[in-house]
């Protein structure tokens, strides 16, 4: 169980990297819509039960 819950939150602090990534790029070239991008991230982001909670605030 605790080797599927590590493996779950690394998976989300990579989609988590990515996504801020790809924000910072939209920013410089188009910033329509990052803000709401960025927020939608967030919402899934604080429905996850299998996460940590330390995890989780190091991910928000």
């Amino acid at each position: 169980m605790q080797a599927g819950r590590e493996a779950q939150e690394g998976r989300w602090r990579a989609e988590v990297r990515a996504q801020l990534r790809e924000a910072n790029r939209r920013l410089r070239d188009t910033p329509v819509g990052v803000a709401g991008s960025l927020k939608g991230l967030l919402a899934n982001l604080a429905e996850l039960t299998y996460i940590r909670p330390q995890q989780s605030k190091e991910l928000t």
